[in-house]
């Protein structure tokens, strides 16, 4: 996703489609790195990391994963929400607190 404040949305698009690519994924392959593309052929990925199969399952379901500028603002924010909770608070009331805390992170 190339957010409409981007500065130039041609190479963040180039940059994006880099980094699904093979090259780029098989890059991280060699470097040992794992990759969560639900995209990605399996046996590629194998190719790579013999005991793959514990991943795979990982590989089918993977989720999206937060691109933000503010990402570490929103990890801190629900980071203390799962605190307050282990502090006794209720599930409720602190989810309330993380939607008044995104809803300033996000504003700003």
């Amino acid at each position: 996703m190339v957010v409409k404040q981007s500065k130039n949305k041609e190479w963040a698009w180039k940059w994006l489609d880099f980094m699904e690519s093979e090259v780029y994924q098989e890059a991280n392959l060699k470097a040992g790195k794992y990759t969560g593309r639900k995209g990605m052929d399996p046996t590629f990925f194998q190719k790579y990391f013999p005991n793959s199969d514990v991943f795979i399952g990982e590989l089918l379901t993977a989720g999206k994963k937060l691109v933000s500028s503010k990402y570490s603002e929103i990890r801190e924010a629900i980071q203390d929400t799962i605190e307050r909770v282990y502090q006794g608070m209720s599930n409720e009331d602190s989810i309330k607190q993380l939607k008044v805390k995104l809803t300033q992170i996000l504003a700003n």
